[in-house]
């Protein structure tokens, strides 16, 4: 994805400030939090972006909420909404998260962890596994991790080769056959068709 393509990639409309223009992404946000009381949780927004489910999960009283992106140039941009908006709840890195998260975050507990449009970038299932280990260290203990992924078009757990670009595709039941134990919803990604959003709970 390139730079251009990420700078429209999320509008950030946050309360009453409008700070850029991009795609419209408040009603996975709404799927997601629909009813939730995010005052005093801990947020975490893998491929955070722009950060606007960073921003708006704090602007709504999130106590922490820490984005990562590998992209330097879309951390600073979100680094300026937050000033701009006066947040010191919420914090942005810049990480490789194949390789490693930034020291601050080890450790650390959330309340929710977001891997949205994430893990059909990665490079093939070896480091959508890697990645889903760190990511379950993360959840606290009653917790709950949502991701929003490419479905493959056959019935396999997964492919590379259903989709443009080589992207990998994820089926529904790769989560489920990933974390057995786990309660496991899917729902259509509301903002776009080719998505599905997977809800996994610690119970």
């Amino acid at each position: 994805m390139g730079d251009n393509t990420s700078l429209a990639y999320q509008q950030i409309h946050i309360g009453d400030k409008f700070l850029w223009k991009g795609q419209d992404r408040g009603r996975d946000y709404e799927q997601i939090f629909a009813d939730q009381d995010l005052r005093g949780k801990y947020v975490l927004d893998i491929g955070s972006n722009l950060g606007y489910f960073s921003l708006r999960s704090a602007y709504e009283g999130a106590a922490q909420v820490v984005g990562i992106d590998i992209s330097e140039v879309l951390v600073r941009k979100a680094r300026e909404f937050a000033k701009n908006l006066d947040m010191c709840n919420v914090h942005f890195f810049s990480a490789d998260i194949i390789k490693d998260f930034p020291c601050g975050v080890r450790g650390m507990k959330f309340d929710y962890v977001l891997c949205l449009n994430v893990l059909h970038h990665l490079r093939d299932i070896s480091c959508v596994k890697r990645v889903l280990r760190v990511l379950q260290s993360f959840i606290s203990g009653s917790g709950e991790m949502w991701f929003s992924v490419v479905i493959p078009k056959d019935k396999r757990l997964w492919s590379k080769k259903s989709i443009p670009k080589k992207r990998l595709a994820i089926a529904p039941k790769f989560f489920k056959h990933y974390w057995p134990n786990f309660y496991c919803s899917v729902m259509p990604s509301l903002s776009r068709k080719s998505r599905r959003l997977i809800q996994i709970q610690v119970t």
